[in-house]
């Protein structure tokens, strides 16, 4: 664990929405050798309920939780953060208006509930932006499973301000956890969340995390939301030419993400299931056939001179594999780290372009693959990318909204405006015509580049968790999801 000096820090506060602290910092404080068996040592979680608010009961866990931020005792008076209490530092550093920094009110809720390492080794003099990325260097497990006792933390990107937030996890109940948090803007609240709503906003795909010091027992012996695995569904067709009604090939099932071109008059279709990547085509009646290609977690491809590539991420790793070669899988060898993938050709060239700490990074055939950030593109959960009249284009998903970015254009990262509330991206042109679809709410929608990016529902393709695009040489669009 590298060690580094304390030496004049300017204090970093946890805002909420509508301002967002300028930051300068000189240094960090040093992270102690020996957290991890502080941390260790901190013991199995207590079988004490945490407190809750008036009016709440695990029969009805939704009661007594309202949105109501307000410099006021009684919003987490329950919890015991009142009075003298909230203007105690518990993070080790100075304090917004009235103690009500969001690192603060979680401090406070850790070292009460029995995790006070923590704060103390791992996250004191930071703001609540790199809290996932201490934990990692801690041992402190992050991930996308909601746990009362846990830490709900964003990205400065994904919460839409320089500085994150962090939220307490209070309780899990089905879909929806109860949190409770403070911000220097805004107060404090006690609010409902919903997971779908937090994985649009990049809950899984690193803008929004959960981080767990200490997880505890349910409150009022509620059951909470049980780990699950990916998601598996179903591969559906809809085209433009007819209706985007969709149609289920009937040979796809159990797949966990998907990804599709043409070649000629032949429409391809790629899944991972169980790890392993299948092919289907249109001309051979969409039978599902293993190419051998494993251990996937998430894929794309291209094609190149009648040549099919797929690439895929193993452990954030990116591979890729040809059509023309067996489908042997090779590494690329300098893409690690990586939670989305996305692939395009041009001029010869192939280019893979990933999602490492959610900034975008291009890869070339023609460079090595040496793997190079775009600058421009960061904060995002979703990448897909495509290639029209000689430009690069690379479309990302930061907090919900769709943003285009250009080779000819330094990869400045520009917002669609219209393309809100995403959770999945794909895209697919037609001439010079660039079109962008998503999913919001499990509805697949379609933008185009010559409706100034108008979002159109599709209507059909509804109840989805996972979308790929392609378009055919006469110009018919191609949807296909996952449900």
């Amino acid at each position: 664990m590298r060690s580094r000096l304390l030496a004049f820090i300017r204090v970093r506060k946890c805002t909420e929405k509508r301002r967002a602290m300028k930051i300068s910092v000189r240094s960090v404080l040093a992270v102690i050798g020996t957290v991890g068996l502080l941390l260790a040592a901190a013991g199995p979680a207590s079988a004490a309920h945490q407190p809750m608010p008036d009016g709440w009961s695990a029969a009805n866990p939704a009661s007594g939780w309202t949105r109501s931020w307000g410099y006021v005792d009684s919003t987490l008076a329950y919890s015991g953060f009142s009075g003298g209490a909230r203007t105690t530092s518990y993070w080790g550093q100075a304090l917004c208006t009235g103690g009500y920094n969001c690192t603060n009110y979680v401090a406070y809720r850790l070292q009460r509930n029995g995790a006070p390492d923590f704060v103390r080794g791992c996250a004191t003099g930071s703001n609540a932006t790199s809290w996932d990325e201490r934990a990692r260097r801690c041992g402190v497990r992050v991930d996308a499973t909601a746990a009362p006792g846990a830490v709900l933390q964003w990205d400065a990107s994904a919460y839409g301000n320089s500085a994150g937030h962090v939220a307490y996890v209070d309780a899990v109940f089905g879909d929806s956890i109860l949190v409770s948090q403070a911000g220097c803007s805004g107060g404090a609240s006690r609010e409902v969340l919903s997971l779908a709503a937090l994985r649009a906003r990049g809950l899984g795909s690193g803008g929004v995390e959960f981080i767990h010091p200490r997880d505890l027992p349910n409150p009022g012996g509620g059951t909470p939301q049980a780990p699950t695995a990916p998601t598996a569904g179903t591969a559906f067709e809809a085209a433009s030419n007819n209706s985007w009604l969709n149609l289920d090939p009937g040979t796809i099932t159990g797949a966990t993400d998907v990804a599709a071109m043409t070649v000629g008059d032949t429409k391809y279709i790629y899944t991972i299931i169980g790890g392993q990547v299948y092919e289907a085509a249109s001309n051979n009646g969409w039978k599902n056939l293993p190419t051998g290609i494993a251990g996937a977690e998430a894929v794309a491809v291209t094609n190149m001179n009648g040549v099919k590539y797929v690439y895929t991420l193993k452990n954030g790793e990116a591979w890729e594999a040809a059509s023309d070669n067996g489908w042997r899988d090779l590494p690329l060898g300098s893409v690690a780290g990586a939670t989305d993938i996305a692939a395009t050709s041009m001029g010869g060239v192939k280019f893979v372009y990933t999602l490492i700490g959610g900034t975008v990074h291009e890869a070339a055939s023609n460079n090595g693959w040496r793997n190079l950030s775009t600058g421009g593109v960061t904060g995002a959960s979703r990448v897909a990318a495509m290639a029209v009249d000689g430009v690069k284009f690379v479309y990302s998903i930061v907090g919900g909204v769709v943003y285009e970015a250009a080779s000819d254009n330094g990869w400045r990262n520009a917002s669609t405006d219209q393309v809100v509330g995403a959770s999945e991206l794909a895209v697919a042109s037609v001439g010079t015509t660039k079109f962008v679809y998503t999913l919001v709410g499990g509805t697949a929608y379609e933008a185009a580049s010559d409706n100034a990016w108008r979002n159109l529902s599709t209507g059909n393709v509804t109840g989805a968790f996972a979308l790929a695009a392609a378009s055919t040489p006469d110009g018919v669009k191609l949807i296909y999801s996952l449900r």
